[in-house]
């Protein structure tokens, strides 16, 4: 039996095509977030759009409308930041690279951002987050005022 082999190629979506301007790289970031003039910077950083950023030296940040749509976007950024990764090292291994064009990942933003979906695509997380962690419905029904502060 005679098999056709189709050659590999490290297909690549990075984020910054992918979330355009909403997206931005701050390389000024001084540390832990105590003064409001940091606070203001990332802002500014951010712009009108901007719904997540790289704190170089120091992780990710996303907003969002709600805690839901902040949530869920930090995990999207935070998987399209590894699947980037893993792409550039298959192209510096010798795999060809292929960047998504500009028009599919702007058409990908613009369906993928809209505050419904993303508090939709949120819930799975949540609700998994509430069984295992929070103790499920039984806890929500208890509220959370009598919870102790968590240790040291």
């Amino acid at each position: 039996m005679i098999t056709k082999q189709k050659k590999l190629t490290a297909q690549l979506f990075p984020p910054r095509r992918q979330y355009g301007d909403a997206q931005a790289v701050y390389a000024q970031y001084g540390g832990i977030v105590f003064g409001a003039e940091e606070g203001e910077r990332i802002a500014d950083a951010l712009g009108p759009r901007g719904k997540g950023a790289v704190l170089m030296n120091h992780g990710l940040l996303t907003v969002g409308a709600t805690v839901d749509e902040a949530g869920f976007l930090f995990g999207l950024l935070d998987r399209s930041c590894g699947v980037q990764l893993a792409a550039e090292a298959a192209a510096a291994n010798g795999l060809p690279k292929r960047l998504i064009s500009d028009d599919e990942a702007a058409f990908n933003f613009k369906m993928a951002s809209e505050a419904h979906v993303l508090y939709r695509e949120a819930q799975p997380d949540i609700e998994y987050e509430l069984e295992t962690a929070a103790g499920g419905e039984a806890a929500l029904a208890r509220g959370f005022e009598d919870l102790g502060a968590l240790a040291p």
